[in-house]
C-alpha cells in the first residue's frame, strides 16, 4: 500500500513538473510575438522582401511556414490581398475563413480578415474548426470560397492556408500564379465593374448552421 502511494506521489509530481512547462512555454510564445508582435498593414515592404518570404512559404498544395519568419502578420496580409484579387477576377466577393487552435493562429485570423475587409470582400467567420467541415461549408453553401488558417500535422511553431477558392482547390501551378500576382493597395473603388458594392462585413456563420441549412433544402 505504501509503494502504490509513493507512485501515485510521482506520478503527482511529474503531472505539476509537465504542466508548468506547458505553461511556461505558452507564456514565453505569447510574449515572443505569437499575440503581441505588431503590425502595420500601411508599412512599406521592398518587393525583395515580399519576395523572398513568400517563396519560403508557397508550397505545391498549400501556404506553410514557421511563424514570424518567414510567416508573418505582414506577409498573411499580402497573401489575403492576393487571394482578394483572385477572387474579384473570377467574379467572387465572398469567403469563408476559419482556424485552427494554434497560439498564432488567432492573430493571423485578424490580420488576412482585415485584409479581405479592405479590399471589399465580405467574410463569412468559421471560427474554430477543421479542414473538411470548412470544404463542406464551401461545397453546401453558394459561397464556394474558403481559407483555414492552419499548418495541419505540423509543428506548434509553424502556421500556414489552406485554400478553396471559387469552387476548387488550387494546382501547384495556379498557387505559383497567386504567389506571382500582384497586390494591390486598400482601395473599394477599385473593386471591379459588376460586383456587388455594399459595405464588407464580418458575419458570424458556423459550419453547423451551414449543415442544417443543407439538410432543411434535402427534406
Amino acid at each position: 500500500m505504501c509503494s502504490e502511494k509513493v507512485h501515485f506521489d510521482l506520478i503527482i509530481k511529474e503531472l505539476v513538473i509537465f504542466t508548468r512547462e506547458v505553461q511556461k512555454f505558452a507564456k514565453l510564445h505569447t510574449i515572443s510575438g505569437y499575440e503581441s508582435h505588431e503590425f502595420h498593414h500601411g508599412a512599406v515592404m521592398s518587393m525583395e522582401y515580399v519576395s523572398d518570404k513568400l517563396s519560403h512559404v508557397f508550397r505545391s498544395y498549400d501556404i506553410r511556414g514557421k511563424v514570424n519568419n518567414p510567416l508573418n502578420n505582414e506577409i498573411y496580409y499580402q497573401i489575403g490581398q492576393k487571394i482578394s484579387r483572385y477572387l474579384m477576377n473570377k467574379k467572387r466577393t465572398k469567403i469563408y475563413i476559419a482556424r485552427d487552435n494554434r497560439l498564432s493562429s488567432k492573430r493571423f485570423f485578424k490580420v488576412i480578415t482585415k485584409a479581405f475587409i479592405n479590399q471589399g470582400i465580405e467574410v463569412y467567420n468559421l471560427s474554430v474548426c477543421s479542414t473538411p467541415i470548412m470544404l463542406y461549408a464551401c461545397k453546401a453553401t453558394k459561397i464556394d470560397s474558403g481559407v483555414i488558417i492552419t499548418a495541419s500535422h505540423n509543428p506548434c511553431d509553424y502556421n500556414g492556408l489552406k485554400l478553396f477558392l471559387a469552387g476548387k482547390l488550387l494546382t501547384p501551378s495556379e498557387l505559383i500564379e497567386l504567389k506571382n500576382s500582384p497586390s494591390q493597395q486598400d482601395n473599394h473603388s477599385e473593386i471591379k465593374k459588376g460586383l456587388s458594392k455594399k459595405r464588407s462585413t464580418l458575419q458570424k456563420l458556423t459550419a453547423e448552421h451551414c449543415y442544417l441549412r443543407l439538410n432543411q433544402q434535402d427534406a
